[in-house]
């Protein structure tokens, strides 16, 4: 008897044994089955497509169906109740979302109030600085220094080159109303400091935050000294690639619309030159004897400009991309309308 126990234990055990590895035989065929039910309800067929464009229709009717059952008295004034209360809520004024888009949209408003600003104090700043004006000695009557393309590149670089060019444009303007005779060298002085200001600005404009990331930052890198970096940088570079045009415009442009329009009033290519002659012998003069014979004689009038006008320029364009440079770290916050961070 205990034999044949044994004997039916073991084959209740090994039985047992079957059906546990039966069981877990057949769950990843159920596993697989309910996969590629799922891919095949996933997979739009067009069987599949008509069989969701009846059901949605089904689902559609149902709705209308119920909607259009009758009411009771009760359930038509709960209904009516419910809809008023809906009503009053909508038309009370949300707090959250308008108060936000409320607080942008005052942000913008200050914002372009102080930018329209901004370009008024640095319309005006330039308009004064360019009637100030300096002569350079031993350089012709037609030559003089003003500073005004300082406002004018801080606007090109705060703002864009179109604002830096208007500012330019109303300068000159307001100073030819005031000075008729000087039409046509307000008119090249519009081109040559537009050249300057839209190159630079152009330059700020591009290559300000390119790979400007917190992984790749020197040893006391500091965000001030990377903006003054650039801006200076950036000026730089316009500074030497307008002298370019600069020198085309005062040769093509200037020279001869002066010379057209005032040759009755003394002025002539041939004075001009005798001019820049006068201008080299009178620097020579101050100059020993080994210095002096390395500097060429003037033969030509674009030999002129490169050795007097194109230098002056550059100096103009040179304080004017330091005094930016210095500057504009301190007037960044006012222009843009942020806030000063405080120093810890």
């Amino acid at each position: 008897m205990n034999n044949k126990s044994k004997y039916l234990r073991n084959n209740d055990e090994k039985g047992s044994k079957y059906l546990r590895t039966k069981k877990e035989d057949e769950k990843p065929e159920q596993e697989e089955e309910t996969a590629s039910d799922d891919y095949r309800k996933s997979v739009i067929t067009p069987k599949r497509a008509r069989e969701l464009f009846e059901e949605e229709q089904s689902s559609a009717e149902a709705a209308e169906a119920l909607e259009e059952e009758p009411l009771n008295s009760a359930e038509a004034e709960a209904s009516k109740d419910v809809t008023a209360d809906e009503r009053k809520e909508e038309a009370k004024p949300s707090k959250g979302p308008r108060k936000s888009t409320s607080i942008s949209e005052n942000r913008r408003k200050a914002a372009a109030q102080r930018r329209a600003l901004c370009i008024v104090i640095l319309t005006f700043f330039a308009v004064v600085l360019y009637f100030i004006r300096f002569h350079v000695p031993f350089t012709p009557r037609v030559l003089s220094v003003e500073f005004a393309t300082v406002p004018e590149l801080i606007a090109s670089i705060a703002y864009g080159p179109l604002v830096g060019v208007a500012i330019c444009l109303f300068k000159d303007a307001l100073h030819a109303a005031f000075y008729n005779a000087n039409i046509i060298a307000d008119l090249s002085n519009l081109l040559l400091d537009s050249v300057f200001v839209v190159i630079a600005g152009l330059i700020y404009s591009r290559s300000m935050f390119r790979g400007d990331s917190a992984v790749h930052r020197p040893e006391g890198y500091k965000r001030k000294d990377y903006r003054r970096r650039r801006i200076f940088n950036s000026s730089l570079i316009g500074a030497f690639i307008s002298l370019v045009p600069q020198f085309f415009i005062t040769r093509y442009i200037s020279f001869p619309l002066l010379e057209y329009f005032f040759s009755g009033r003394g002025f002539d290519t041939a004075q001009l030159l005798s001019d820049y002659q006068n201008g080299i012998a009178g620097i020579k003069s101050y100059l020993p004897e080994g210095v002096a014979s390395l500097i060429p004689g003037i033969t030509s009038l674009s030999r002129g400009i490169i050795m007097f006008n194109l230098p002056v320029s550059l100096f103009k364009m040179l304080f004017a991309t330091v005094i930016t440079a210095l500057v504009y770290k301190h007037i960044s916050a006012f222009l843009h309308n942020r806030r000063r961070k405080k120093k810890k």
